[in-house]
């Protein structure tokens, strides 16, 4: 199986929000955490400080390090892949406007239509589709007891 390596970042800012992206894909819209593959040669630290600066405009360094991962099997639209693993960073960061460096058109190449801050009641009422699915209960759970002490499978 060809699966990609990958790296999102949970970002949460002083008001407890979590920033989220949605992926329009043909199954439906997809709210997941900013991130993306990791390219050859590149570390996992240095793609996530790329995508995030490409997806939302955050200038940062990973500070949390990773707290969670997943794979998930499916066939990326192009055919390139049959699935991705990712490796989750938790970030805090000071509340920031979302701008994006890459263009709208760049980003809808990449099935990305929006983004947006969620606080926790937003996520835990939302009928959304989240990636990964338990994504509101996971983070209500990291927002009581912390981030764990090594890191967590949360499936798909």
């Amino acid at each position: 199986m060809r699966i990609r390596e990958a790296v999102r970042g949970l970002i949460i800012d002083p008001k407890l929000r979590v920033l989220l992206v949605a992926f329009d894909f043909p199954d439906g819209v997809v709210w997941a955490l900013p991130g993306g593959g990791i390219q050859e040669g590149e570390s996992a630290e240095a793609a996530l400080e790329r995508e995030l600066l490409e997806e939302v405009g955050l200038e940062t360094t990973v500070s949390d390090g990773p707290i969670w991962r997943r794979t998930h099997v499916f066939p990326f639209i192009d055919g390139s892949y049959d699935g991705q693993s990712e490796v989750i960073y938790l970030l805090h960061t000071t509340e920031f406007e979302i701008r994006p460096r890459l263009t709208d058109e760049q980003l809808k190449a990449e099935y990305m239509v929006a983004s947006r801050w969620w606080t926790i009641e937003e996520l835990m009422g939302s009928e959304a589709l989240f990636s990964p699915r338990k994504l509101p209960r996971l983070v209500a759970a990291l927002l009581e007891e912390g981030p764990p002490a090594v890191v967590v499978d949360v499936g798909v």
